[in-house]
C-alpha cells in the first residue's frame, strides 16, 4: 500500500480505496470517495462528497469542490480548480448585482488531462460536463453548465462560455491551429 502523509487530514466519513497515496497537507472532507491507485500530491483539497475514480492523479494545489466527480485515470495538474462557482449574477435594484447560487457540480470523464491553472466552473443548476479523453491545456476557463464532448482538445488561454457545448476540436475565431492541433483535428473528424 502507498502512504498517507501524517500532515494530511482525512475526515472519518471519507472512503479511501486501496493503494492510495496522499501527500503532505492534503484535506479530504466528509463523504469524499477516493478510488484505488489514486495519487494526491501535496496540498490537494477534496471538498464534501467528491468522487474520484481509480488511478486518478491530482498534482499539488488542486482543489475539487463539493459533489464533483472525476473519472478513472484522469490527471489534473497544479493549481487547477474543479467546481468553483460560475460567474452568475442578476440585476437587483437594491444591491446592484445579486449572486445566483451555483448548486450544480462538474463531471469529468475517464482519461481526461487538465493541465495547470485551469478552472472548470460548477453548473448553476445542473452539471458542467467534460467528456472522456478530452485534453485541456494551461490557463483554460470552462464556464458553468458547459458540455464538452469526448476527445476534444483545448489549447492554452481558451475559454468556453457558460452553457455552451462542444463535440469536436474547437478552433476559436481568430486562432489558427498549429500543425499538431490540425493533425489531431483531422484524425478525430475522420473517426466520426
Amino acid at each position: 500500500p502507498r502512504s498517507i502523509h501524517s500532515s494530511a487530514f482525512i475526515d472519518p466519513q471519507a472512503q479511501i480505496g486501496s493503494n492510495v497515496a496522499v501527500g503532505p497537507h492534503c484535506s479530504i472532507a466528509a463523504g469524499a470517495i477516493v478510488g484505488d491507485n489514486t495519487i494526491l500530491h501535496a496540498g490537494v483539497h477534496l471538498y464534501r462528497g467528491v468522487k474520484l475514480g481509480k488511478g486518478v492523479t491530482l498534482h499539488s494545489g488542486v482543489s475539487v469542490r463539493e459533489e464533483c466527480v472525476i473519472g478513472d485515470y484522469t490527471t489534473i495538474h497544479n493549481n487547477s480548480v474543479i467546481g468553483a462557482d460560475g460567474f452568475g449574477y442578476v440585476p437587483d435594484a437594491k444591491v446592484g448585482l445579486r449572486k445566483v447560487p451555483q448548486v450544480g457540480n462538474v463531471i469529468i470523464g475517464r482519461n481526461v488531462e487538465v493541465v495547470a491553472n485551469t478552472c472548470i466552473d460548477r453548473g448553476a443548476f445542473g452539471s458542467t460536463i467534460i467528456g472522456d479523453s478530452t485534453k485541456i491545456d494551461n490557463l483554460v476557463q470552462i464556464g458553468h453548465n458547459a458540455t464538452i464532448g469526448k476527445f476534444c482538445i483545448f489549447p492554452v488561454w481558451m475559454s468556453v462560455k457558460a452553457s455552451n457545448s462542444s463535440s469536436a476540436v474547437p478552433n476559436p475565431p481568430g486562432k489558427t491551429m498549429n500543425a499538431s492541433e490540425y493533425f489531431v483535428s483531422m484524425y478525430l473528424r475522420a473517426k466520426k
